[in-house]
């Protein structure tokens, strides 16, 4: 009795511990996953250099209109801070791609206002600069459209497997899409 006792007690340990493996393993697995996907607009993630490019160019823009609208224009004020919320590396998802929508929503004003004031009629450097830059930030980026098939992947993968769904069972939650 003495030695069946001993090897249920070893088998029923054994049993613990490797459950207790599994579902370590999926939590720190599935929430490494989460992780990445939630970097992909950060300063690290896969997704920064359009960010960063279409910041650039904002910002290049509003310096351009800076010579022709008074320093307080909104529009101006706005384009210069969704530059500068898409650079800072510390804002969320949803911060981005506001300022990404605020940036495409300017630059398609700015192509329709800008060339109609005297000041850049006259200078063709100017105009040029206009019509390049708001040709291009007037174009929804499809940040939102890349970042939202990198969720639906991620929760696909999460529920559609055995581990994911341990993972979820044990705390990992599904990302969310951005809303926009």
């Amino acid at each position: 009795m003495n030695a069946r006792w001993k090897r249920n007690t070893v088998v029923a340990t054994m049993a613990v511990l490797v459950c207790a493996a599994v579902c370590i393993g999926a939590v720190r697995g599935w929430s490494a996953d989460r992780e990445a996907a939630l970097t992909a607009l950060t300063a690290d993630g896969e997704m920064y250099t359009q960010l960063e490019n279409r910041a650039m160019d904002a910002a290049n823009l509003a310096v351009v209109a800076a010579r022709h609208l008074p320093e307080n224009d909104a529009d101006l004020t706005a384009l210069r801070g969704a530059s500068r919320e898409l650079l800072s590396g510390n804002a969320g998802t949803e911060a981005l791609m506001r300022a990404d929508a605020v940036i495409t929503d300017v630059a398609l004003r700015f192509a329709s206002e800008l060339p109609q004031l005297d000041s850049v009629m006259s200078s063709t450097r100017d105009k040029a600069y206009i019509s390049m830059l708001t040709g291009s930030l007037g174009k929804k980026s499809g940040l939102a459209y890349s970042y939202n098939l990198l969720v639906e992947d991620f929760n696909a993968r999460l529920g559609g497997t055995l581990s994911g769904r341990l993972g979820m069972l044990l705390g990992v939650a599904p990302l969310a899409a951005a809303d926009v």
